[in-house]
């Protein structure tokens, strides 16, 4: 076993000096901002099935096993434990406060902490011991990257002269508890399932457990101990001779008590010069995903295991079978990126930002739980795939930031992506005229939540019934949104376009809703200048930041749109001679009104219209990358990259914090708005919009600059404000933070060697 030297590493629970913190004090929008600290690690589990953190200092906690919903909270019985010449220690020194499991030994071992999604490793110099853990995260794997199960391989080794005998422990508590703990023994391996079966099928049913293997090693049980209680049940044999004693006769009344936690122990003996591997595998089997509005679905590995939540050994059973094959998958696919000319922390960077696609709230569906719901639904299509824009901001696949974010899974997921953009065809005609109160400072208003030919912002929420109820945002009125429907539009020709340009059945589906997404937008042209006007509200993205008239940002968007309608008509050869016209006569108005001679203004009538917008040029990067041709005159785009990394990125925190979303042209920031809300977003570093910008600085030949520009995305996370595997929406030139755990920075996947 060799440890990637890209992975990210940390000694473990090494303190952070200066951490950074939420930069917003108590609810933003009734939302929670969630400021969990910086001690977490890489996230096991896979897509849809639920994941947790085995965080840098040893302990488990953030769960989000109950899709959706974000619980970071430690398990303290949740533990790996070791015993040899006659010490026994927990592999952490984070212990409870309230004096339960007061007998075991917790030490902060000396060690270093590393991680490349989806794999990480504890490496105990001290101990010789190093553990490897991961999932089976595997491009272009529709199966096994859905399994609900997390390998832990301690790999041990001899080097004395003489023989070496020790001993691993792993205890654990289900996460939504159990009714009773249940011996498990095959041939191979054998473990403990924490059972909660019940009568209602819901988010809690089904079943948890821990096992090891067999071979090599002696294995002894504790099918029960008091959580609450000082945990010599536990301790007093391990600490003594590394085992668990005779489990079967007298603890098992321990697992009369709720919830009770239990433990397995491998014990083994190593000659001199011999190597070993033991491996234990944690699987958990809850097959059913439930919202609020008691819709319920299977989930996605259920197709695979059965649905009646019985089936944690099965999928062990899997894991033990295939983890072997599931590395060396694993490392294949990693190395094809390890062995580009990129820096070592643009690999970590890289491949660590895959967490959330697992992370992130993430559903994917295998069909309603009976009984079907009633008639009225919005969608029929029984596959679904989501993962949340934030937990913070709760909505899937929220479109005008999966546009950046979203590059995971076009590049190493492609079926996932069109699963999503099937649905957002489908969203594009669906009216939903409920009246919804929109409570931002400057749009107190009152309209229907979705109109059709709107591209709605998300795919709904889990306070609600997502896919169902779609268009859960309630900020500003979507429905005046500038820049929804042109992405809308831009996502459905990357589709095809980054898959080989083979799927025309797709873009045939598709074209009545790209036709009504177009022709709604053109409605907010009110001087037939074939440019859109906004509307002195925060109607896009940056949806705390006032455009007025005109706007670089969407009509560059806008115009690229424009040019995939035309590719797309001519693949499917219909006529799109309006929308050529609209598209010549939409460049020379922006090019004419927006055009500073040096720059892009950030629109015509605000007072802030002469601010430098990082963002300005997004439309044109996407043109690039989808090969659409120019929608900026092609002899300003390089000079307005440099500009923007003079300013926005060198002009601010030394240039290692990322490019700001706005300056003025004297390097000044905007004033803080009198109005909260109104314009606060000008004075944040968006980090995927820096990874976006970066990427298409390198792909005009800007290397250098990309990747000092990226670089401070990776210098913030990963080197001074400790938000590895938490990658916010945004911080301030401070360093603090908004909105943890963001699908954006995804656009990292948008460098085009990636």
């Amino acid at each position: 076993m060799i440890i990637p030297k890209e992975a990210w590493k940390r000694k473990i629970g090494e303190p952070l000096e200066s951490p950074g913190k939420t930069k917003i004090i108590g609810f933003e929008g009734g939302l929670p901002n969630f400021d969990d600290g910086y001690f977490n690690g890489m996230p096991l589990g896979g897509f849809g099935a639920g994941t947790f953190s085995h965080t840098f200092r040893g302990d488990f906690t953030r769960w989000h096993m109950d899709i959706g919903k974000h619980n970071h909270k430690t398990l303290f019985p949740c533990q790996f434990g070791i015993y040899e010449n006659g010490k026994a220690s927990v592999l952490s020194d984070y212990k409870p406060e309230d004096g339960s499991l007061s007998s075991w030994n917790f030490i902060k071992p000396n060690g270093t902490y590393h991680a490349l999604y989806p794999r990480a490793y504890f490496e105990y110099k001290d101990l010789n011991l190093t553990l490897e853990e991961f999932s089976p995260i595997i491009p272009d794997n529709y199966q096994e990257t859905s399994f609900p199960v997390a390998v832990f391989r301690w790999h041990v080794s001899n080097s004395q002269k003489e023989d070496r005998e020790l001993s691993i422990l792993f205890s654990f508590q289900s996460v939504f508890g159990s009714k009773q703990n249940i011996l498990y023994q095959e041939n191979a391996f054998s473990g403990l399932i924490f059972d909660n079966l019940h009568h209602e099928k819901n988010y809690k049913y089904g079943q948890m457990g821990i096992f090891v293997q067999n071979q090599d090693v002696e294995v002894s049980y504790l099918n029960a101990f008091n959580e609450n209680g000082d945990g010599k049940e536990v301790w007093g044999t391990f600490s003594q001779n590394g085992t668990l004693g005779d489990t079967t006769k007298k603890e098992t009344h321990y697992s009369l008590l709720t919830n009770s936690p239990g433990a397995i122990c491998a014990k083994t003996k190593l000659h001199p010069g011999e190597s070993k591997t033991i491996t234990f595998v944690l699987a958990w089997d809850f097959p059913v995903l439930d919202t609020v509005c008691k819709t319920k679905w299977y989930k996605h590995y259920t197709k695979f295991f059965g649905k009646d939540g019985r089936n944690v050994a099965k999928i062990a059973r899997k894991a033990f079978n295939n983890s072997e094959r599931w590395l060396l998958e694993i490392s294949k696919w990693q190395e094809k990126y390890l062995k580009t000319n990129k820096p070592d922390w643009f690999k970590t960077l890289l491949l660590n930002e895959l967490y959330y696609v697992a992370d992130g709230g993430t559903i994917w569906t295998a069909g309603k739980v009976p009984p079907e719901e009633k008639p009225g639904g919005l969608f029929k299509q029984e596959e679904h795939f989501g993962t949340l824009e934030c937990f913070d901001y709760p909505f899937y696949e929220t479109l005008d930031v999966r546009f950046y974010g979203s590059f995971p899974l076009i590049k190493l997921w492609p079926d996932l992506e069109k699963i999503v953009m099937k649905d957002y065809i489908k969203a594009v005609f669906v009216e939903d005229l409920e009246k919804k109160f929109f409570n931002h400072p400057l749009d107190q208003s009152t309209a229907e939540r979705k109109l059709r030919g709107a591209v709605p912002h998300d795919l709904g929420a889990p306070f609600e019934d997502p896919f169902l109820k779609i268009n859960s945002y309630m900020h500003v009125n979507i429905n005046k949104w500038k820049d929804l429907n042109s992405k809308f539009v831009l996502l459905i020709y990357r589709y095809f376009y980054f898959t080989g340009k083979r799927d025309v059945d797709f873009l045939e589906k598709s074209w009545d809703a790209v036709e009504l997404a177009v022709n709604y937008m053109k409605n907010f042209d009110r001087d037939n200048d074939c440019l859109i006007e906004n509307d002195n509200l925060p109607d896009q993205t940056y949806d705390n930041w006032t455009m007025h008239g005109p706007s670089t940002y969407c009509n560059g968007l806008w115009l690229a749109s424009l040019k995939a309608i035309i590719q797309i008509a001519k693949i499917l050869g219909k006529d799109s001679t309006k929308y050529q016209e609209w598209f010549e006569r939409g460049r020379k108005s922006l090019e004419e009104k927006l055009w500073t001679g040096d720059y892009y203004l950030y629109d015509t009538l605000s007072p802030h219209k002469e601010n430098i917008m990082a963002d300005q040029l997004c439309g044109q990067w996407y043109a690039d990358l989808l090969g659409l041709g120019d929608v900026f005159k092609r002899e300003n785009v390089k000079h307005v990259l440099k500009k923007i990394f003079d300013f926005n990125v060198m002009k601010v925190g030394n240039g290692k914090i990322g490019a700001i979303n706005g300056i003025n042209p004297d390097g000044t920031l905007l004033p803080e708005s009198i109005i909260w809300k109104a314009n606060t977003q000008s004075n944040e570093i968006w980090t995927g919009v820096t990874l976006a910008l970066a990427s298409y600085m390198d792909m005009v030949g800007l290397k250098e600059e990309a990747l000092l520009t990226a670089y401070g995305i990776y210098h913030v996370t990963y080197e001074t404000k400790g938000y590895w595997f938490r990658t916010p929406e945004a911080w301030d030139i401070k360093g603090d933070f908004r909105a943890s755990m963001y699908h954006r920075p995804g656009s990292v996947w948008a460098f085009q060697d990636c």
